[in-house]
């Protein structure tokens, strides 16, 4: 995370989507990652449903939000995660859009604990969803997350179709 952030921190309007990985990936190693197995990026408007894309020539814009996928290794495990930014500043649209998903997230999160299926987070996710009006895009992936470890994705994946109940430890 560290090290996204410092690349983060170099994005600017102008700058390539390559660019912007280059920094992210470099940051990455420089704070402890062995290596980055991935890190696909998308930047601008008709441009968010692009999943698991290698980032682009695109020159990023005054008020593009950047998504960013990361998985990099530190001692021989994997880490998964995701962030967002906006170019130069956050619209009032943008700002409400990510408090909303900040709160679905919280929800979700608070229903974890031991003995609850994966597949009951995957379909409280779409209960969330549903009860603010939002359509989850078709071209979504079936999971809403999975287990990494010495693998990068492992079970559970938290989907409708794993019933894995979840344990400590996990």
């Amino acid at each position: 995370d560290a090290g996204l952030r410092a690349g983060w921190r170099r994005a600017r309007a102008g700058m390539a989507e390559r660019e912007v990985r280059q920094h992210m990936a470099a940051s990455m190693i420089e704070a402890g990652a062995d290596k980055v197995g991935f890190l696909p990026m998308t930047s601008g408007p008709g441009n968010y449903t692009r999943f698991l894309m290698d980032p682009t020539d695109r020159r990023l814009e005054p008020g593009d939000i950047i998504w960013a996928d990361a998985g990099c290794s530190v001692n021989g495990y994997w880490s998964d995660f995701n962030r967002i930014a906006a170019v130069d500043a956050a619209s009032p649209e943008q700002r409400k859009a990510y408090r909303v998903v900040r709160e679905l997230t919280s929800e979700i999160l608070d229903k974890i604990r031991p003995g609850v299926p994966v597949s009951e987070l995957a379909a409280e996710n779409a209960r969330a969803h549903q009860r603010r009006g939002i359509a989850v895009p078709g071209n979504i992936p079936g999971r809403i997350g999975h287990g990494s470890g010495l693998d990068m994705t492992e079970p559970p994946s938290v989907a409708a179709f794993d019933h894995t109940p979840l344990q400590a430890g996990m």
